[in-house]
């Protein structure tokens, strides 16, 4: 919009339903009625208001009344029982005031408000009022620590490893949700703030190490034991087997057998044809090289060892099938060019 607040869209489909958003930052966000344009249709004055941001207080402490260090949060709206949109606003800790936080939103529709301690259980919230450009002061909540896992995580020579994120997902009710933490130096971890039903997955990923998952554990649990296994290596070489330079040279490591998406590790090569792969998960994988002009080559049973380089050798490529035409326009038959 421009400095008077006016706008103008252009493209906007014909016999469509749709909604006109309109937000200032990423916690002023409004939306029109729905609405449906005729073919070549122009509406003018077509006003969006914004409310003004309100801001909310709340102090956490635990029944010790030890304040609570950090504070996540959760806007849910419903409608007809089911959830439909989740917001999630910074959250701002009071320098001053121990378990103080403030947090802003100009979504003023009745919805489901939840805080998130960290290491505590949630609260929702429901018996509230929000109004456009107040501050509004929840007081004083006391939380209670919850349900909670604990345990351990090394790497594959028994070292404890620090900066491990970990995330427990559970449901609620019917709703999927989700709590996470990162385990200390020596390797120690604890998620709090759980329900009483079993954890679905805990997760547990870090940088050079193969990412580990934890399906029905149980609450309560104190003595959890995960290792993960250090990445290794791979160095293949890629040749033209006419002698000509390869461009937009690639290399991609794939899992056999693997459907999880995500679980390719792809490259670029060099002038040369050399690669390496790092961060590269032990077992058995299959290498895929590619460059423009040639046939991909796949490279089945390259074994990857924990933090060891695999050399895979010189692999030659062969050159593929070349295909050519022109692009015409449909009615008039006319070459079209930069056509892709």
């Amino acid at each position: 919009s421009g400095a008077n607040g006016d706008f103008e869209l252009r493209g906007v489909p014909a016999r469509s339903a749709l909604q006109i958003h309109g937000s200032v930052g990423i916690e002023r966000r409004s939306a029109s009625e729905t609405i449906e344009f005729a073919e070549g249709e122009r509406r003018e004055q077509f006003n969006i208001r914004l409310n003004r941001p309100t801001t909310i207080l709340v102090k956490l402490i635990d029944r010790d009344e030890k304040p609570v260090e950090a504070l996540t949060v959760s806007f849910e709206a419903k409608g007809g029982g089911f959830a439909y949109g989740i917001e999630n606003p910074p959250v701002s800790a009071d320098p001053e005031v121990p378990g103080r936080f403030s947090f802003v939103t100009s979504d003023l529709t009745q919805r489901g408000l939840t805080l998130h301690p960290d290491g505590f259980a949630e609260n929702e919230l429901t018996e509230y009022e929000l109004k456009p450009g107040e501050t509004t002061d929840l007081g004083t909540i006391v939380v209670s620590v919850g349900e909670r896992i604990s345990g351990t995580v090394t790497n594959d020579l028994g070292d404890p490893l620090g900066e491990v994120k970990i995330e427990a997902m559970f449901l609620d009710g019917m709703s999927p949700r989700s709590r996470s933490t990162t385990s200390r130096a020596d390797g120690s971890f604890t998620i709090a703030g759980l329900n009483d039903a079993p954890l679905m997955r805990v997760t547990f990923r870090a940088e050079g190490h193969a990412e580990a998952a934890l399906r029905n554990v149980a609450i309560g649990r104190d003595n959890l034991e995960v290792q993960l296994q250090r990445h290794g290596s791979v160095i293949p070489q890629a040749v033209a087997a006419d002698g000509s330079v390869l461009t937009q040279l690639s290399a991609t490591l794939e899992g056999v057998g693997s459907k999880r998406r995500g679980s390719s590790t792809e490259v670029w090569g060099d002038e040369e044809g050399n690669f390496e792969i790092a961060n590269a998960p032990s077992g058995t994988h299959t290498l895929i090289l590619r460059a423009e002009g040639m046939r991909p080559l796949m490279v089945e049973g390259v074994n990857v060892t924990s933090a060891e380089e695999t050399d895979s050798g010189s692999h030659e490529l062969q050159p593929g099938l070349r295909l050519s035409g022109v692009v015409v326009e449909e009615s008039s038959g006319q070459p079209m060019a930069d056509a892709t």
